[in-house]
């Protein structure tokens, strides 16, 4: 199953930017919708981001629901920070709470799938169950070909469209104003 929290079109715009509020209204749904679903005190659950674009996602979700069992799984999926430049999926690193059996995966976006079946598919041989993914954004064109897990995202983007997440575009910002602040002392 495929379910969108919020339904507009704000990232079917030119410019798709992910904004501060949208980020928190995608966390906020996102978080009601596990402490609705799920038992928040049962030992063998744990929440996993895969690193990078999950990890916002994965730390705001826990703090909102006030749940510490946390872990990341590193993984490649594209071979620069340039938009559409896809590569292989593999597992770089990887921090797995011992003793947990089941988690909630939180990633920034679901387009194809790749990386989520991937995760899905390391932690599955590690005989971790997957409960969900969580994600900010999936693509329009996103499919689930897995009809055991329900992918979650909190807005929709416009079929085969990068989205600038705001914390990229203001970390760009931040580190071109620098370079020209050092620019001028030079």
């Amino acid at each position: 199953m495929r379910k969108i929290f919020i339904k507009d079109d704000l990232l079917c715009k030119d410019d798709n930017l992910f904004t501060y509020d949208m980020y928190m209204d995608a966390c906020k749904k996102i978080a009601e919708n596990i402490k609705k679903k799920y038992d928040l005190s049962d030992p063998n659950l744990g929440f996993i981001g895969i690193a990078r674009g999950g990890l916002p996602l994965l730390v705001t979700v826990s703090q909102l629901l006030e749940f510490r069992h946390v872990s990341f799984i590193q993984c490649k999926m594209t071979n620069s920070d340039k938009p559409y430049d896809y590569g292989d999926f593999s597992i770089i690193s990887e921090y797995i709470e011992p003793g947990k059996t089941k988690f909630i995966v939180f990633d920034d976006i679901l387009y194809t799938g790749k990386t989520s079946y991937g995760v899905i598919d390391y932690l599955n041989k590690k005989n971790i169950k997957v409960e969900d993914v969580y994600a900010l954004v999936a693509d329009k064109s996103f499919q689930n070909d897995n009809p055991d897990i329900t992918f979650q995202a909190g807005f929709e983007s416009k079929k085969d469209s990068w989205v600038h997440f705001f914390w990229v575009e203001d970390i760009r910002d931040l580190a071109s104003k620098g370079d020209s602040e050092n620019d001028k002392e030079n």
